[in-house]
Protein backbone atom coordinates (compact mmCIF):
# COMPACT_ATOMS: atom_id res chain seq x y z
CA UNK A 1 0.00 0.00 0.00
CA UNK A 2 1.39 3.38 -0.68
CA UNK A 3 0.48 5.31 2.68
CA UNK A 4 2.13 8.49 1.65
CA UNK A 5 -0.67 8.79 -1.21
CA UNK A 6 -3.14 7.55 0.69
CA UNK A 7 -5.66 9.98 2.03
CA UNK A 8 -7.47 7.84 5.11
CA UNK A 9 -4.05 7.26 6.65
CA UNK A 10 -3.57 10.82 6.44
CA UNK A 11 -6.77 11.24 8.51
CA UNK A 12 -5.37 8.51 10.79
CA UNK A 13 -2.62 10.16 11.48
CA UNK A 14 -3.25 13.11 11.41
CA UNK A 15 -0.68 14.07 8.84
CA UNK A 16 -0.22 17.37 7.48
CA UNK A 17 1.89 19.69 5.32
CA UNK A 18 4.37 21.91 7.20
CA UNK A 19 5.87 24.41 4.66
CA UNK A 20 9.24 25.57 5.32
CA UNK A 21 9.07 29.21 6.22
CA UNK A 22 11.80 31.99 6.86
CA UNK A 23 12.43 31.20 10.52
CA UNK A 24 12.79 27.46 9.66
CA UNK A 25 15.30 27.86 6.81
CA UNK A 26 17.85 31.01 9.12
CA UNK A 27 17.41 27.98 11.89
CA UNK A 28 18.59 25.21 9.35
CA UNK A 29 21.30 27.60 7.92
CA UNK A 30 22.62 28.14 11.48
CA UNK A 31 22.83 24.72 13.04
CA UNK A 32 26.31 24.30 13.51
CA UNK A 33 26.71 21.12 12.42
CA UNK A 34 28.91 19.54 9.86
CA UNK A 35 26.33 17.60 8.50
CA UNK A 36 25.41 19.64 5.03
CA UNK A 37 22.78 17.81 3.86
CA UNK A 38 19.97 20.72 3.24
CA UNK A 39 16.91 18.50 3.94
CA UNK A 40 18.44 16.64 7.13
CA UNK A 41 19.45 20.15 8.08
CA UNK A 42 15.49 21.29 7.11
CA UNK A 43 14.18 18.08 9.58
CA UNK A 44 16.25 19.05 12.56
CA UNK A 45 15.46 22.57 12.13
CA UNK A 46 11.56 22.23 11.78
CA UNK A 47 11.22 19.40 14.24
CA UNK A 48 13.23 21.89 16.64
CA UNK A 49 11.19 25.21 15.73
CA UNK A 50 7.73 22.97 15.68
CA UNK A 51 8.32 21.09 18.99
CA UNK A 52 8.31 18.17 16.64
CA UNK A 53 9.23 14.41 17.35
CA UNK A 54 11.31 13.14 14.53
CA UNK A 55 11.49 10.09 14.09
CA UNK A 56 14.34 8.48 11.88
CA UNK A 57 17.10 5.78 11.55
CA UNK A 58 19.80 7.84 10.34
CA UNK A 59 22.63 7.51 12.28
CA UNK A 60 23.84 10.89 11.23
CA UNK A 61 20.51 12.68 12.64
CA UNK A 62 20.23 11.01 15.55
CA UNK A 63 23.97 11.56 16.95
CA UNK A 64 23.52 15.36 16.32
CA UNK A 65 19.66 15.67 17.75
CA UNK A 66 18.59 14.16 21.07
CA UNK A 67 14.97 14.47 20.35
CA UNK A 68 14.59 11.95 17.25
CA UNK A 69 13.16 8.58 18.21
CA UNK A 70 13.18 5.36 16.31
CA UNK A 71 10.90 2.34 17.58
Amino acid sequence: MDYLNDPATHHRWSFQALPIDQDDARLAAALVWEHRDPFDRMLVAQSRQHRLTLVTCDPQITAYHPGCHWH
